[in-house]
């Protein structure tokens, strides 16, 4: 076989007459018509050489060349490199045959545009051949164009492109390229693309931790806030019982200036009543001043020297002696609780070390002085007046605490206690900024503190509690508006339309506006209501009323919702979809209390998702009741045909090893009363059957362990008696 040349190529294009290769191209009608009629052409060919054709001894090399030579003149014009080239007398009678089939194509063709006529070509029908040259030809021609009819339809004939127009612009055998000695690619390092990946995939890892350990320490900092508040009203009341107790009373009661008060007490001036006291003892107070752990032995020393060198001490007589003369004192105590805000935050770049010591609270306490915590409160005419001894304040309740400006920014907490051992409030009357945003920012939720403080406070009737109220109204009249729209966010007192949230509201519609600022009304903070869906009011144990149009419609957060079958198949969306979905709300206008169902035919009454929804104690339902949840007690149940539903109190995140999912919280499991006895008892015995297995189970395992070790053993003192040490 001779070399295949680009030159050598060239040739064989000229000889047999290839000006032309095939292209991927959609051809015209007229396209069409001519390579049908080419390939009738063909046929009749064919057909004509194979009848004037009758020699016995055929050779079949021949005819595959005559047969195939339309399909190597499409291959030589799509492909530069593969060509079979054999002896030089088949090349000839190829050539002869194909220049004979193409004279006679272009022939016919140009008679047929002439005629305008669509004959076909019919092939002779009675020419001598024998069955295999016919199984051979209809294998080798007709089948082939059977089979690639509809592909040779989408493709046209153009002209080939001459790149290289001279023979020698291109030969393989001298063809030497440039090649270096070293080909070096870089894919990058290894370690920086393992560091991208980690950090990749570690980045929502750490997010998660980040706003779970933000989240504790949030819920940490406010629970030390509250415990910090609950040890300071202990403090309060431990301090009122040492004033209440009966060796202070003696002691009061056998001092001169008790008599000297006792004459007097029918005047109402104050200052005269501090002007003897300041006459009877010796006040010589240092600066930083604390008292000892034994408040009462320290005022048992005061009374027999005449002298209080702690304010704390001070304030104690003070009020002790004012209370045996029948007036009604308070004792003040300015609290500086931890910061309820927490300063101890993770950010995107906080580093996670191990082995890291950090304080557990975030801010620091505010440093006071003992002198500057304590002042009393007298009730005159109705009226409670501020006396601060120490500092030498009357009645001028803001006075007392600008005094503390340098120790503490702003006035979260003052407590009071009077005579009986109830607590007041009345952080209102000394904090100036009380009526702005900082009150919410410093103080915890008011509910809780109400709560809390409820068990210890007089009845609002009361005219201790009227005298501060009044007071309070009265402060509240002489608010000014702020002057700067940025003060109206989280105003106690005031608020805009533009800094309302998703959930709130106002009510009534167009409430009266209490002033304009740049056009754009001011409305009272009372007007702003907070809107729940159905499913949060119903958690409070409230339901919305009949025929009752949403007051709100919202978007709702992101919902998960997996796609059906047919959606499956999307690759680019995946298993499932998020939407927002419209939340409809209601004002506390709109609902009702929550009626709880009747349990009948001993059938527990159950939700849509065949549990009982207890968020509150009230909501449980008629008939029935609720135990506590114990392991194997709704199988027992289900044994015995009683029926038993999960009392579902909350809502919660659950963590699992690879993930975090919000469910229901199951808080114990509600039977009908007269199921409640015998599945207890059934339940006990059937505890004791479990324990009675578990621990001859235990049992087993213990005596088959030692079974096994005596064994173990004599097989060793054997086999050393056997072959030795």
């Amino acid at each position: 076989m001779a070399p295949v040349t680009r030159s050598s190529l060239k040739n064989i294009e000229n000889d047999f007459g290839v000006n032309k290769c095939t292209v991927l191209k959609k051809k015209t009608p007229e396209k069409k018509k001519n390579k049908k009629l080419i390939k009738k052409i063909d046929e009749d060919f064919d057909a004509e050489e194979i009848d004037n054709d009758k020699d016995d001894n055929f050779d079949h090399k021949d005819y595959e060349i005559e047969s195939s030579s339309e399909n190597d003149e499409d291959k030589m014009c799509d492909s530069d490199n593969d060509f079979n080239v054999e002896s030089d007398e088949d090349d000839e009678k190829s050539n002869k045959r194909i220049k004979t089939k193409s004279q006679t194509r272009k022939k016919r063709i140009n008679q047929t545009k002439n005629n305008e006529k669509k004959t076909p070509v019919k092939m002779k029908k009675n020419f001598p051949i024998n069955k295999k040259l016919d199984d051979d030809r209809s294998n080798v021609f007709m089948n082939h164009d059977d089979d690639n009819d509809e592909d040779n339809d989408d493709w046209e004939e153009v002209e080939d492109l001459d790149i290289y127009k001279n023979d020698n612009d291109f030969n393989l055998e001298n063809y030497n390229p440039d090649i270096p000695d070293k080909i070096q690619i870089s894919l990058g390092d290894s370690n920086e693309r393992q560091k991208k990946n980690k950090s990749k995939h570690w980045k929502w890892v750490r997010q998660c931790i980040r706003v779970d350990m933000n989240h504790k320490r949030k819920q940490n900092q406010i629970h030390a806030h509250q415990t910090h508040l609950l040890l300071s009203m202990y403090r309060l009341q431990y301090l009122n019982s040492i004033i209440q107790n009966d060796l202070v009373k003696a002691l009061i009661l056998s001092s001169t200036l008790f008599q000297q008060l006792e004459s007097k007490s029918k005047t109402n001036n104050v200052e005269k009543m501090l002007e003897w006291f300041r006459q009877h003892f010796n006040i010589s107070i240092k600066k930083g001043k604390k008292s000892s752990e034994n408040i009462l032995d320290e005022i048992i020393k005061a009374f027999e020297s005449n002298k209080i060198t702690c304010p704390l001490i001070l304030h104690l007589i003070m009020v002790s002696f004012l209370r045996q003369i029948g007036r009604k004192i308070r004792l003040c105590y300015l609290l500086c609780p931890v910061p309820i805000k927490a300063m101890n935050l993770l950010t995107a770049k906080s580093k996670f070390e191990k082995n890291r010591s950090e304080p557990i609270l975030g801010g620091g306490m505010p440093k006071i002085s003992e002198s500057q915590c304590y002042w009393l409160e007298i009730f005159e005419n109705n009226k409670w007046k501020s006396v601060d001894f120490f500092n030498e304040i009357y009645d001028d309740s803001f006075s007392i605490t600008n005094k503390r400006k340098r120790s503490i920014t702003f006035v979260s907490y003052v407590f009071a206690i009077d005579n009986d051992g109830f607590f007041a409030d009345v952080t209102q009357r000394y904090c100036p900024f009380w009526y702005s945003r900082n009150r919410v920012k410093n103080r915890v939720d008011e509910e809780w503190l109400q709560v809390t403080m409820q068990p210890f406070q007089r009845s609002k009737t009361a005219s201790e509690i009227k005298a501060d109220q009044n007071e309070f109204d009265k402060m509240l009249e002489n608010v000014e508006l702020p002057r700067y729209r940025t003060n109206y966010k989280d105003h106690p007192l005031f608020a805009l339309e533009r800094d309302l949230l998703q959930y709130q509201a106002l009510y009534p519609p167009n409430p009266p506006p209490l002033g304009f600022i740049n056009d754009e009304p001011i409305y009272s903070r009372d007007c702003v209501q907070l809107l729940k869906s159905r499913e949060r009011w119903l958690r409070d144990a409230r339901t919305v009323k009949l025929n009752e149009m949403p007051y709100k419609i919202i978007k709702s957060r992101l919902k998960r919702k997996r796609k059906s079958s047919s959606m499956m198949m999307d690759f680019n969306g995946g298993g499932c979809e998020y939407i927002r979905e419209e939340l409809e709300l209601f004002g506390h206008w709109q609902t009702e209390p929550y009626i709880p169902p009747v349990a009948k035919n001993g059938i527990v009454p159950r939700n849509a998702y065949g549990n009982v929804d207890l968020y509150q104690k009230c909501m449980l339902p008629k008939g029935t009741v609720l135990l506590e949840s114990k392991p194997f007690l709704v199988r027992l149940a289900t044994k015995m045909n009683i029926d038993c539903a999960p009392a579902v109190i909350g809502f919660a995140f659950k963590k699992h090893p690879n993930r975090i999912s919000f469910g229901p919280v199951i808080g114990g499991y509600v039977v009908c009363k007269q199921y409640e006895h015998k599945l207890l008892d059934a339940y006990e015995q059937f505890r004791q059957e479990q324990e009675a297995k578990d621990q001859a189970a235990k049992e087993k395992l213990i005596y088959g362990n030692w079974r096994r070790l005596i064994r173990c053993v004599i097989i060793r003192h054997n086999l050393k008696i056997k072959y030795g040490s």
